[in-house]
């Protein structure tokens, strides 16, 4: 019974270590406007770019959680802004 739960519980784990980042993402960013994101994090998706978004240069350089943003609704493709004190790249889009 106990090497049942045993692995039970590995299995558990391992599916969660094989989760796809995508998947971990919140809801879309679609306000109109100008986000920012560590250079490191920004993925391809498709018709999507997820990556950290954040309106907030400063609180982009804190940020953990991923969201996505349409790539229809990118007016400018994602460039080098700066670093942040923790020497993450931070990158630009601007919305429409």
């Amino acid at each position: 019974m106990r090497t049942r739960i045993l692995l039970a519980a590995a299995m558990s784990l391992a599916a969660g270590c094989a989760a796809n980042v995508p998947n971990a993402m919140t809801a879309q960013r679609s306000a109109d406007g100008t986000y920012y994101c560590w250079e490191n994090k920004l993925a391809d998706d498709g018709a999507r770019l997820v990556c950290n978004w954040n309106a907030d240069p400063r609180a982009a350089c804190d940020e953990r959680i991923a969201s996505y943003i349409e790539r229809s609704a990118i007016k400018s493709a994602p460039q080098h802004v700066r670093r942040c004190g923790n020497g993450q790249g931070l990158t630009v889009v601007t919305t429409r």
